[in-house]
């Protein structure tokens, strides 16, 4: 992808996605009518899955995709690798943004909490179980909740759910 022209809108969106989520009404560049390549695969139906909260744009400056690694991936990594390329110093900063931030909500799949109970001497706070759907715990001003992977197909029972959380928290 970054050897193609349509690279320049992931490189505006990185930029600023909140202004770039104003300029195009979208939060992603995959989800730009240009988006040239699969719109089947990578991290596209995770970003229309996440479109689906028909969240408005006002809100954008409350939404934030964090993830456990500081390089850009589609989402396909293996485990093997996906730990190798795995940094200390950013798990150490998300493992203190989610404690230590402003009120938010958190939300987690079942791949991602087994990742993060992985990285070992990070997210300790992380309960020992988590069995069941929607919330999980609550650290300093952060809910955490545990929710499908939006680029899972069950994803689409929980919308309605994960979007009123969004509301609850952003509105507080």
């Amino acid at each position: 992808m970054s050897s193609h022209d349509f690279f320049e809108n992931v490189i505006e969106y990185q930029a600023d996605g909140i202004k770039f989520w104003n300029k195009y009404g979208k939060h992603h560049p995959f989800l730009l009518d240009n988006y040239p390549f699969n719109k089947t695969k990578d991290g596209v139906t995770y970003h229309r899955n996440f479109a689906k909260l028909k969240l408005p744009i006002s809100l954008a400056s409350y939404i934030s995709f964090v993830e456990l690694l500081d390089i850009p991936t589609i989402g396909k990594t293996s485990d093997k690798i996906f730990f190798e390329l795995l940094n200390p110093i950013h798990l150490a900063w998300i493992d203190k943004i989610f404690v230590r931030s402003s009120k938010c909500a958190v939300f987690l799949s079942d791949s991602v909490i087994r990742k993060m109970r992985k990285c070992e001497g990070y997210f300790k706070w992380l309960p020992a179980e988590v069995n069941s759907k929607g919330f999980i715990k609550k650290v300093g001003n952060t809910s955490f909740y545990k929710y499908s992977h939006f680029s899972a197909y069950q994803i689409h029972s929980e919308i309605e759910e994960i979007r009123q959380v969004v509301v609850d928290t952003c509105s507080q």
